[in-house]
């Protein structure tokens, strides 16, 4: 009887000790945004053509603080953003103007203005306006 109880006991701490170590894989949303920098995969649920964009692919690099960067495939940008729950604002703040032929980056830059609301699934960042998907994102390599 006294072994039964010793091993009850031994599990019990052993389910609490896992318990206190495990943390929480939720990750709120700035700190899903600054894992990686996010390449431009779809937009209007279309899979984007690099063709497209003068200098690759559209990216945006989001920091800790509240800033973010990249490229809208031809001009450089800058700005702020604010991310809570499942709701981001995008404010613009500073860009390059160099001429970019096509109609990639107005696109882009277009289609940003429109964002709303962020989910994470399977890896890619989706940027929507409420329940549209507007664009997603994956890991810049």
């Amino acid at each position: 009887m006294r072994n039964i109880s010793f091993r009850i006991q031994v599990l019990f701490c052993l389910i609490a000790l896992v318990s206190a170590c495990k943390t929480s894989s939720k990750l709120d949303a700035k700190d899903q945004l600054t894992v990686s920098a996010w390449e431009l995969n779809t937009l209007d649920t279309k899979a984007v053509d690099a063709k497209q964009f003068m200098k690759g692919l559209p990216y945006l690099v989001f920091d800790k603080d509240g800033r973010y960067t990249g490229s809208s495939g031809c001009n450089s940008m800058s700005g702020s953003y604010e991310a809570k729950n499942n709701n981001i604002s995008l404010v613009p703040a500073a860009m390059t103007r160099m001429a970019c032929p096509g109609n990639g980056e107005m696109l882009f830059l277009e289609a940003l203005q429109k964002v709303k609301n962020l989910e994470f699934t399977g890896g890619k960042l989706v940027l929507l306006d409420g329940t549209t998907e507007i664009m997603t994102f994956v890991p810049r390599k």
